[in-house]
């Protein structure tokens, strides 16, 4: 299985090909700084597997695009035993017959350290992100971002909620050929808590996420 790792730090770079060097059966075929910089690699080999660091929402965006395109998976993490776990997953799911298409037996592994969580609030998060997003999603998309509420602040890991409504985009896009919209939507939920959908055309749900507020309603 061949490995390329991207990451824009350069001692994490290192770590993370370390990690993965380690294992049996999986080779390393590059290590680079941005989706830039990695395009010539894709182009000559067959990989199998992305590793997408500590890189810009833009950057993820690319890497998940041409993953798409050739058939591969994109690990999304910064951890190296997160990455090691991840990779021993997927290695151990191509030994396994699948009978689903290959676009949906595509995996995307999220893995973030849990004590990099952070409060955001979602009313400024969400159109800053879509403002993101706009630069990679194909022209034929639009993006709207809704937010209602004063403030929406939650608790979360912010690279792994920015990675996983990217994923949900691109997988709306793709669901959408002849053009469309994709609504991105932030609101109070229940107890406190924020509800944020993502929605194809305003009609098709592909994601209903429920976030626990950074303060308890009865606080």
């Amino acid at each position: 299985m061949k490995v390329l790792v991207v990451d824009a730090d350069a001692e994490r770079r290192a770590d993370l090909v370390d990690a993965v060097c380690e294992l049996p059966g999986i080779e390393v075929c590059g290590a680079t700084h941005n989706a830039a910089s990695s395009h010539d690699l894709l182009t000559r080999e067959q990989i199998d597997v992305i590793v997408a660091g500590d890189l810009p929402l833009v950057e993820v965006a690319a890497l998940s695009l041409v993953a798409g395109a050739r058939n591969c998976t994109v690990v999304s993490a910064t951890h190296p035993p997160a990455v090691v776990t991840a990779l021993q997953a997927i290695a151990a799911r191509r030994t396994e017959p699948s009978t689903m298409p290959d676009r949906l037996a595509r995996a995307k592994y999220l893995a973030f350290e849990r004590d990099s969580q952070q409060t955001i609030d979602l009313r400024d998060w969400l159109p800053r992100t879509v403002e993101q997003l706009r630069r990679v999603v194909p022209g034929h998309i639009e993006l709207v971002a809704i937010v209602a509420g004063d403030t929406l602040p939650v608790r979360c890991v912010p690279e792994m909620l920015e990675r996983l409504v990217l994923d949900l985009v691109l997988q709306a896009a793709h669901a959408l050929p002849w053009g469309g919209t994709v609504w991105l939507t932030a609101a109070p939920g229940a107890d406190g808590e924020v509800k944020l959908d993502v929605l194809e055309n305003g009609l098709g749900r592909v994601l209903d996420l429920t976030l626990r507020a950074s303060v308890p309603a009865d606080a």
